[in-house]
């Protein structure tokens, strides 16, 4: 309930910080979010590591909380480099499997939230020096003839290098007749919904309006699925 309304019930999501890495049985390192207002331009994201916060880092010292070099790296090889140059740092300095990964996933349920401009968060390992995607924002999901309904520079730097689309394709195969096929997630839908049946319970009548989009009054009235 929010001031005195039911909402319904939710998934909570926390933000991706150190307790993450720790889960996901990942080494202390840097975590960059993306964070661009509205007024900067889409080419600021990529060129210089203004528009990111630092979300973790290898230890708490202030050093490596305010080092910023491995972002600038990363984003220089993006943004800059050769074709060349950039196939060799995909090759040695990115988990290309991670990014395929997700790359499949968005690809699979028409996720459209990591375009130019938004969604955007990265892990580094510094003992391995590697960037893996941190996988989140998982909204979108509809039916479109379009393999990525969004692009970013990442990816399209992705998909010029030689091997990735075959792997990133072999992934999302792997998927689809796997964790991924329509029984499988029917599966898992049925257990989560079954862990919320007595929540879902103990309001039948909720009114589902509230969350649609603003309509007239008249279809506002007539119209009030739940």
């Amino acid at each position: 309930k929010v001031n005195a309304k039911d909402f319904g019930v939710f998934h909570y999501e926390a933000a991706a910080d150190e307790s993450l890495l720790r889960n996901s049985r990942r080494l202390s390192g840097s975590i960059y979010a993306s964070d661009l207002p509205e007024h900067a331009a889409t080419d600021e994201l990529w060129s210089k590591p203004d528009y990111w916060t630092k979300v973790a880092s290898r230890t708490d010292s202030e050093l490596d909380k305010n080092s910023r070099a491995d972002l600038q790296r990363f984003l220089q090889q993006v943004h800059a480099g050769t074709s060349q140059e950039f196939v060799d740092f995909a090759q040695h300095e990115l988990n290309l499997q991670a990014f395929a990964k997700l790359d499949a996933l968005d690809v699979a349920f028409g996720g459209d939230q990591r375009d130019f401009r938004e969604d955007h968060t990265y892990y580094f390992d510094p003992y391995r020096g590697a960037w893996e995607p941190i996988a989140g924002r998982f909204r979108g999901f509809r039916a479109d003839p379009a393999f990525n309904l969004v692009d970013n520079p990442v990816l399209l730097r992705l998909k010029m290098t030689p091997g990735y689309l075959s792997q990133r394709d072999r992934e999302l195969y792997l998927f689809l007749t796997g964790p991924g096929a329509p029984a499988a997630l029917r599966s898992r839908a049925a257990g989560l919904l079954q862990r919320l049946a007595p929540e879902l319970a103990t309001d039948p009548h909720w009114d589902a309006y509230r969350q649609l989009p603003r309509i007239d009054s008249f279809h506002r009235r007539m119209v009030r699925p739940n």
